[in-house]
């Protein structure tokens, strides 16, 4: 199973089937794409944190870290969603009062997510092999992304 599931920033077309895939392998999709006008999409699914922040909130332990990953168990989710509020990435959802979160269909040998990608945009790798020239290049598009000025002018427009 993988680390995790990474996106290639210059690589996305913001076509959404990643979204689509997901959906109809897990009945809601658990990877969403984030577009801001203008500017790059965003894939966010769960980064299988080192430190998960999710965990900590979590009164009823439907989240933990053991055995190097990130366990959900829904059946101890008690649907307060402080989880939601503590992902900084905003990688869970929550559906049906329990949370939905990418779990990287351990029943394939790739998640479909990845599979499915038609620019190998998305891709799993270990956090330490997830490449320093593929960060550097999403930082670039990141920082234009939550660029206060745009952010601002994004308000504006609401």
């Amino acid at each position: 199973m993988p680390a995790a599931v990474y996106c290639d920033l210059s690589r996305c077309i913001g076509c959404r089937a990643c979204e689509l895939a997901c959906q109809r392998e897990n009945k809601t999709s658990r990877i969403s794409l984030e577009v801001v006008e203008g500017l790059a999409p965003v894939p966010v699914s769960c980064r299988q944190c080192e430190t998960p922040l999710c965990t900590v909130p979590c009164p009823g332990g439907a989240l933990r870290y053991e055995n190097g990953r990130l366990e959900y168990d829904a059946e101890k989710c008690t649907g307060c969603g402080l989880c939601i509020l503590a992902c900084p990435f905003g990688a869970a959802v929550l559906k049906g009062g329990v949370i939905e979160r990418c779990d990287f269909c351990p029943e394939k040998e790739i998640p479909v997510c990845v599979a499915t990608c038609p620019t190998a945009a998305l891709f799993c790798a270990e956090a330490e092999s997830f490449g320093k020239n593929i960060r550097h290049r999403n930082v670039e598009k990141m920082k234009k992304i939550l660029d206060p000025s745009i952010a601002a002018g994004r308000e504006a427009r609401r």
